[in-house]
């Protein structure tokens, strides 16, 4: 896996430090998960005619004792104070979309995932339903989610303007194995994880004073940009008008980034790929 570059690296660099060895994957997909978080309803990617919103669903794999928890652990501590923190697991739709409109920006940071996982194969109607409103999710943040009916809730329960969730979960190699099974990618949620497998085990050793001291100013260095993030304010879209009979949030109108031409081909030559 390759090293990212500003903010990303140097979230890598503090994940490199706390693990005393490189974890090339299991840090690559937190700093993603990091900056989806950071950028919602902030910037959007342009490409042609598409937008590419920040929002992300991340998987990290790796075995016991792999660290796999680090990078999760950490940016639970950098997000602390942010108001951007959902939750640690779900158990139904409803509570995936409850106060969706008080919490546009959400990063929900999921810990040993493979039930999770197993449910996106399930033909249980909950879960079926839970799995269906979180691949909505992921294609509404440039525009609006109108909701869910239910008995309990009514009409339009979650209805959000530029809903921004991001998922970040972990498991085990063999956790997935058992819960990820053929034909799952044409149901929708699976295809649209990025995943990231730490093949290599961190050689830990005894850590030092002076190595104690360099992840701490790590840790409040990359905590002062992280905070720096949520300094930009976001801009409310010229034609937002609040509904008061159903409250919607914020409808945003994010800046806008081009891609580079590097980075373009790039994008053209994976969906290239994908597509063959």
């Amino acid at each position: 896996y390759p090293l990212a570059r500003g903010l990303m690296l140097e979230f890598q660099k503090c994940c490199f430090l706390q693990a005393q060895g490189d974890q090339e994957a299991l840090s690559l997909g937190g700093s993603i998960a990091m900056m989806g978080a950071l950028l919602s309803n902030k910037f959007i990617g342009r490409l042609g005619a598409f937008d590419i919103t920040p929002n992300v669903y991340i998987l990290n794999l790796g075995h016991s004792s792999f660290g796999k928890e680090l990078s999760q652990r950490l940016l639970t501590d950098f997000l602390a104070d942010s108001g951007v923190l959902g939750a640690g697991s779900y158990r139904s739709s409803s509570a995936i979309i409850h106060g969706l409109s008080q919490q546009q920006e959400r990063l929900d940071i999921m810990d040993e995932a493979s039930a999770f996982l197993g449910a996106m194969s399930s033909d249980n109607t909950y879960q079926t339903e839970m799995l269906e409103v979180l691949s909505g999710l992921f294609s509404k943040a440039n525009s609006r989610f109108l909701g869910i009916t239910s008995i309990a809730h009514g009409k339009n329960m979650g209805a959000c303007w530029n809903p921004h969730v991001s998922l970040f979960a972990s498991t085990t190699p063999a956790g997935f194995k058992a819960s990820v099974k053929r034909g799952m990618q044409a149901k929708g949620l699976m295809p649209r994880f990025f995943t990231f497998i730490q093949e290599l085990k961190v050689n830990y050793r005894r850590l030092t004073i002076d190595d104690f001291k360099k992840i701490e100013d790590s840790k409040r260095e990359l905590q002062r940009q992280i905070n720096r993030f949520f300094e930009i304010p976001k801009i409310k879209h010229p034609e937002f008008k609040e509904n008061l009979a159903v409250p919607m949030g914020t409808r945003y109108s994010p800046c806008v980034i081009l891609f580079t031409e590097e980075a373009e081909d790039l994008f053209h030559e994976m969906a290239d790929r994908k597509s063959t």
